[in-house]
């Protein structure tokens, strides 16, 4: 179990697209749960919509919470391909 750990470890540290991967879903998911919270924020209705304000509200950061993270199950799932690229790449022995 020790060798598997310390081997992905490496393959990970030498491994620039997986690192790229990594960093770029969290930035993404991370921008997704800004502009959920930016526009939920802003989201007002009048009139004899007014009760329903805060159910959508609620909905709407629901939806951008899982947009945030599909994205970082994408952005793992092409990191861990990557991984195995590389590890058939650099341990080719």
């Amino acid at each position: 179990m020790r060798d598997w750990f310390v081997e992905w470890l490496y393959v990970f540290s030498v491994s620039t697209r997986a690192q790229a991967c990594v960093c770029v879903g969290i930035l993404l998911a991370l921008i997704a749960l800004i502009a959920g919270r930016f526009i939920a924020a802003d989201f007002e209705l009048g009139g004899v919509y007014a009760p329903m304000t805060t159910v959508l509200r609620e909905y709407v950061l629901d939806r951008y919470n899982a947009v945030a993270l599909g994205i970082l199950i994408a952005a793992l799932s092409g990191a861990v391909r990557c991984l195995r690229k590389d590890r058939d790449r650099l341990l080719e022995n």
